[in-house]
């Protein structure tokens, strides 16, 4: 079969998602932003087969396979950058999540692909500004929420405000007194 991105999108569309996961690693006491294209299927010889030629076709992204599951995902940030802005004209039921997840990864990428906003090692282009780290938050907890339950979030410190209040702390930290 000869891959298409149209085809391509309508896979996403029903069984992919755009995921941007930001998670707070309070041993160093900063951000690491994931932004990633996910699709998976049972881990059947056909489905198995059309992974491998997603992959193909893309150029883009790696396999996992578990007994049950075999899933594509993209691992970097150009990885995420092209799929998108392939599927974007295509796609109809995750368009803006597409486009959300995009802008970000397109804001990780000017900053060198740097995916910490606080480190031991920093430069002027490391850092992220405090109304960009808003707004990549503002974005990761909010852009799969219909997905997820109040009380996954809320376990899992998920939720926005969470978020801004260490934001706000590490910002707070930084600033000249």
């Amino acid at each position: 079969m000869r891959m298409k991105a149209e085809y391509l999108a309508g896979i996403i569309d029903g069984e992919g998602t755009f995921q941007l996961q930001v998670r707070f690693r309070k041993i160093v006491g900063r951000f690491q932003i994931n932004p990633r294209v996910q699709f998976g299927f049972k881990n059947l010889p056909e489905e198995a087969q059309l992974v491998f030629d997603i992959q193909r076709f893309l150029k883009a992204g790696k396999i996992y396979q578990t007994a049950g599951i075999i899933r594509f995902t993209t691992t970097n940030v150009n990885d995420t950058i092209k799929v998108c802005k392939l599927l974007l004209p295509y796609l109809r039921i995750k368009k803006e999540q597409c486009r959300k997840l995009l802008s970000i990864a397109e804001l990780i990428k000017s900053k060198k692909n740097r995916r910490y906003i606080k480190g031991f090692k920093t430069t002027s282009f490391d850092i992220y500004t405090k109304n960009e780290m808003l707004k990549v938050v503002t974005i990761a907890t909010t852009m799969n929420a219909s997905k997820q339950t109040e009380k996954y979030r809320n376990t899992l410190s998920r939720d926005t405000k969470y978020y801004i209040e260490k934001i706000e702390e590490i910002y707070h930290q930084s600033e000249p007194v």
